[in-house]
């Protein structure tokens, strides 16, 4: 992770489409503050993160410790969903139960919801934001793009895209 230009980047180590982590830190995905809504605010939430459990780390620690990360999410996850179970419930499609919402499904609505914005970003910039392959020789000429990146990560912290605040800068010290 790194904070730069108004934003935090942070670079995946293995996607579905850069298996070897090569593009890592040439394409990071792009959070963005929300001051206008500290509620749904990504780095606000990371904060309180830090402040409760992380203080500083070197630049080669986890930000989030131990060896199993997706049983823990998953295990916070259910206990969530289970306190919360009416709420959950309504949400659901036909047929579905509790236990099919998954990680796979947040990623996943993310960008259906970025798909369903009017003037929202190009279908390309999502399904790379996603970290999805396009397939074929589009993966060769259908590349991450920065500029559409940030646009996916404005929409998705929520910023209110018809609204000078959608370009609101934060800086280190906010």
């Amino acid at each position: 992770m790194k904070f730069d230009e108004g934003c935090l980047n942070i670079m995946f180590a293995q996607q579905k489409n850069d298996q070897n982590g090569q593009t890592a830190t040439l394409n990071p995905r792009q959070v963005y503050a929300n001051p206008t809504n500290p509620a749904v605010c990504p780095l606000f939430a990371l904060s309180l993160y830090m402040a409760t459990f992380g203080g500083r780390c070197a630049s080669n620690d986890r930000l989030f410790p131990g060896i199993s990360q997706y049983k823990r999410f998953m295990d916070g996850l259910g206990a969530i969903l289970k306190e919360h179970e009416a709420e959950a419930k309504l949400t659901l499609l036909v047929n579905e139960t509790i236990s099919d919402i998954g990680s796979h499904g947040i990623r996943k609505g993310a960008t259906k919801w970025l798909s369903g914005q009017p003037g929202g970003p190009s279908a390309i910039s999502i399904c790379i934001r996603g970290g999805w392959s396009l397939g074929g020789v589009k993966d060769v000429y259908m590349t991450y793009n920065a500029e559409g990146d940030a646009f996916c990560g404005r929409m998705l912290s929520l910023l209110p895209l018809l609204s000078p605040d959608f370009c609101i800068k934060c800086t280190k010290d906010s």
